[in-house]
């Protein structure tokens, strides 16, 4: 009730009826005519209408597709493909955009099961303190760490750190015995990389 199909394709269909394109107001002001000519199409495409059983198992068929990608392109494209597949009508644009958010949503909580269930309380214990904001501060460690790292530092610190690896691998690969100057500037080195990092 209500829709208005393309002209174009009334008109279509109408001369190929050799009826009155006029008269589509007429057919679609009677509901039930159009859902018994929409079950005689389905029958005769060989199509199942999309319906909450189908949802739920194109939902469960994505949520192992969402824990490979997030990309709302590839879900609605599996999507589709798969309800072509099981000879499903393929919905609106709307539903499938709920249907791949739902799907995802789903993946997410998947994906975060499988990575905490393994811990142990001590580990998730230790995960949650770094959402605790720091009393100096008033930032939680784990937004100090997603934060970009100056240039000021990020020299300075892989600078020294490439300094301070070639000792190492002097050391423990090739055998050599540093001096107490070279000891010396290593810690110096390391004590200016830690300084780097406070405020």
């Amino acid at each position: 009730m209500g829709a208005v199909p393309n002209a174009n394709l009334v008109s279509m269909v109408a001369k190929n009826l050799e009826i009155d394109v006029s008269k589509w107001h007429v057919y679609s002001a009677r509901l039930s005519t159009r859902w018994e000519h929409f079950k005689g199409l389905y029958e005769f495409f060989d199509l199942t209408p999309f319906t909450t059983v189908y949802q739920e198992r194109v939902i469960e068929h994505l949520t192992e597709l969402t824990t490979r990608t997030d990309k709302g392109i590839e879900l609605a494209r599996a999507m589709v493909a798969w309800l072509r597949q099981e000879g499903i009508l393929v919905p609106s644009i709307s539903v499938i955009e709920r249907v791949c958010i739902k799907s995802l949503t789903a993946g997410r909580k998947r994906v975060y099961s499988t990575l905490t269930n393994a811990l142990t309380k001590d580990q998730k214990t230790a995960l949650t303190s770094l959402l605790d904001p720091h009393d100096e501060t008033h930032t939680s460690t784990l937004v100090w760490l997603r934060q970009p790292m100056p240039a000021s530092v990020a020299i300075p610190v892989i600078v020294c750190g490439t300094i301070v690896i070639s000792l190492l691998v002097a050391v423990f690969v090739f055998q050599e015995q540093l001096e107490w100057q070279q000891l010396t500037g290593v810690g110096l080195l390391i004590v200016g990389m830690l300084l780097l990092f406070t405020k």
